[in-house]
C-alpha cells in the first residue's frame, strides 16, 4: 500500500498533504516523500494515536507483521523517492529548498552510508548543490544541518575526496547550527586537501561577523 506514497508535487518544509485510498487500497500522496511524512506514517502504523481529521488516519488499519513499519517495503519506497529528487531541479521543477530538504531528509532517514555517498557525489546533485546558497535563511539552516549530519555519516574521520569541496564551502560560508564545529575542522580539511587555505580565508570575515553578533 505504501508504494502509493509517491507522487509529483513540490514538497515544502514540514508540510502536511492530503492522502486518499482507492478501492484497491492504494495510497496516493501529491508529492515526493520526505522523512517528516514517513515518521508520521510510522507512528500511526505502529499504533500511535491519530484523529479522524488527520490525512493519514486510514493508516491505522494497515496490517503488517508485529506492526513494524519497516515490514511494508519502506526501503524500496525511500529509494524511489531519492531517485526522483536526484533527477535535479531542472527535471523535477523543484525549487532548491524543496529539492534539498526532501533529498537530505530521506538520506538521513535511510542512514545508508553507501547510498549517501553515491547521492552526494552524483553529478546531478553536485551540479545543483551551489544553489543551496539561494535558499531562504531559515530553511537553509535546516538543510545545512542535514548536510553536516550526512557528511559525518560518510566521513567519520575527514574526507580526501575533493568532490565534497562544494559542500564544505557551503557549510563554512553560511550560518547553521554546526558552523563553529565545521570551522574547528578547517585545519584538517586543508591538510587533507578537501578545501584550500585560500577557500577558508575567503570565508573568515563572515564567520567573525557571526561571532561578534553572537
Amino acid at each position: 500500500m505504501l508504494e502509493g506514497l509517491y507522487g509529483d508535487c513540490r514538497p515544502t518544509l514540514g508540510m502536511r498533504l492530503p492522502l486518499c485510498s482507492s478501492s484497491e487500497g492504494e495510497l496516493r500522496l501529491s508529492h515526493p516523500l520526505t522523512s517528516d511524512i514517513l515518521e508520521d506514517a510510522k507512528r500511526i502504523v505502529e499504533g500511535g494515536e491519530v484523529s479522524r481529521d488527520d490525512p493519514l488516519w486510514f493508516l491505522r488499519n494497515l496490517e503488517c507483521e508485529e506492526r513494524q513499519f519497516e515490514d511494508i517495503r519502506v526501503k524500496n519506497l525511500v529509494e524511489q523517492a531519492i531517485d526522483y529528487y536526484m533527477r535535479g531541479m531542472r527535471s523535477t521543477g523543484l525549487d532548491p529548498e524543496d529539492c534539498f530538504y526532501g533529498l537530505f531528509s530521506l538520506l538521513l532517514y535511510s542512514r545508508d552510508k553507501s547510498l549517501i555517498d553515491e547521492v552526494l557525489l552524483s553529478p546531478s546533485v553536485l551540479k545543483d548543490a551551489g544553489r543551496i546558497g539561494e535558499v531562504p535563511q531559515q530553511v537553509r539552516r535546516e538543510i545545512l544541518d542535514q548536510l553536516y549530519a550526512l557528511l559525518n555519516i560518510i566521513c567519520p574521520g575527514l574526507p580526501h575526496d575533493e568532490r565534497l569541496k562544494t559542500y564544505y564551502l557551503l557549510l563554512l560560508g553560511n550560518d547553521h547550527g554546526h558552523l563553529a564545529e565545521t570551522w574547528r575542522h578547517v585545519p584538517e580539511l586543508i591538510r587533507t586537501g578537501a578545501i584550500l587555505r585560500e577557500d577558508a580565508a575567503a570565508r573568515k570575515k563572515g564567520f567573525l561577523e557571526l561571532l561578534e553578533s553572537e
